[in-house]
């Protein structure tokens, strides 16, 4: 918890903590002998008051006990004050007010300290002097069950760039949780997020708009395993995104694991993904059943991820020539064991492509073929510059061949060439 060691650590006797309450010392103020925090009365005045007559430039550190303090009109905290927060103490900015941090300092725990109902996340700004921030803080509950997605979306919008978002409780979610033009953002914390049974069209985490440097890492994003629309990382094309991370997650019962999305039109350049498990991804149709998937996005690192059980492909490179993608070191396996239909759909795709390497990976207990590298007549589209080299293809499982090269169907004006194939064992 933000800087939860430097302060309430310090008084941790409960008749101390309560003294230092009744009055004020050491440059600490009760906000409660100042402000009515009754949720009703305007606390604006006597917090503007506090901060700028009787605190008056000194450091110092204001204290919020138990209640609400609604802010009636806009107001700076200036860097010499930090606010600390006990369970129960609740700053509301009215309607269309709005309450800035100038590298303000935050003391709290794992508890709501900003109520946002009347302004969004419209009413917090500014700086905060804050390493990282919780969903709690914006009255996210984390027990799995209550609808945490307003909560999680102000977060993300809230926390400010070279800031992190820990997450470290079971937040279910019925809305998108949409990363909006954000830079240098990170979400972490060894949680997770789970999309309630039934619950369909919701993406865990949404790229949108102008985002760069994004890091997810160190979560679990958990669907039903039936319920067809369950994504866990996305974006739709159009957006303009460029140095991702997505790491050490653990995703599955989804529809959808990993799509990176520049198909038709802005941009997405330099990704990593990497050290991931990805299992039961569930779907056979077109945008589902899909592990990792990348369409036009150029320079991405995909490797050393484990991947069990995927119904469409496990990794899918779309289209996109001269991309620069490397797909390798990935662990795969039981590729569409239930529900194979002896039709070429492959572990691993590279189509309407140029510029990809697919080396050092290991397929194992797959059906419906290993590998396939086509054009697509019906797009206008060729195949090539494509290394596949030193994988490994262990157990084919029903009567479809580990490698295909070339569309399936007529050729047609378009084709696929310049095919490196070396090293493979089958």
């Amino acid at each position: 918890m933000a800087d939860i060691g430097s302060t309430l650590s310090k008084y941790s006797e409960s008749s101390e903590l309560s003294s230092l309450l009744e009055s004020d010392k050491f440059g600490i103020y009760s906000a409660r002998s100042y402000l009515k925090m009754d949720g009703i009365t305007d606390d604006y005045f006597a917090l503007y008051n506090l901060i700028n007559t009787t605190i008056n430039g000194a450091k110092a550190e204001i204290w919020f006990k138990s209640g609400t303090a609604l802010i009636g009109s806009n107001i700076t905290i200036p860097s010499n004050i930090k606010l600390v927060f006990l369970s129960g103490g609740v700053l509301k900015p009215n309607t269309g007010k709005v309450i800035t941090g100038s590298n303000t300092k935050i003391d709290a725990g794992l508890y709501q300290i900003f109520d946002l109902s009347l302004t969004g996340t419209s009413g917090l700004s500014g700086t905060w002097d804050v390493e990282c921030f919780y969903a709690e803080w914006f009255g996210a509950t984390g027990n799995g069950t209550t609808d945490d997605s307003t909560a999680l979306i102000n977060a993300i919008a809230i926390v400010p760039t070279y800031k992190s978002l820990h997450l470290t409780k079971n937040y279910a979610i019925k809305s998108s949780l949409t990363i909006t033009n954000k830079t240098y953002l990170r979400i972490t914390g060894g949680g997770k997020i789970t999309i309630p049974s039934g619950t369909a069209n919701v993406t865990a985490f949404k790229m949108v708009g102008t985002c760069d440097n994004i890091e997810i890492d160190n979560l679990e994003i958990a669907g039903d395993g039936t319920t067809s629309g369950q994504y866990a990382i996305d974006n739709n094309s159009g957006q303009n995104i460029s140095n991702v991370k997505i790491h050490d997650l653990n995703i599955h019962d989804v529809s959808l694991g990993i799509s990176l999305n520049a198909n038709l039109g802005g941009t997405f350049k330099y990704a990593w993904i990497y050290n991931n498990k990805l299992y039961n991804i569930i779907g056979t149709s077109p945008g589902s059943g899909y592990g990792i998937s990348l369409a036009k996005v150029y320079y991405v690192d995909a490797y050393s991820n484990f991947i069990d059980n995927c119904g469409r492909h496990s990794i899918y490179q779309g289209s996109g020539y001269s991309v620069g993608v490397n797909i390798r070191d990935n662990i795969i396996v039981n590729h569409r064991s239930a529900v194979a239909d002896l039709s070429p759909r492959p572990a691993i795709v590279i189509s309407r492509s140029s510029g990809v390497k697919v080396y050092n990976n290991i397929i194992i207990d797959y059906k419906d073929g290993g590998l396939i590298i086509d054009h697509e007549t019906s797009s206008s589209t060729y195949c090539y510059d494509i290394d596949v080299y030193n994988n490994k293809f262990i157990n084919r499982k029903n009567a479809v061949a580990s490698i295909y090269v070339g569309q399936q169907l007529a050729p047609g004006t378009y084709y696929t060439y310049d095919i490196r194939i070396f090293g493979n064992k089958c």
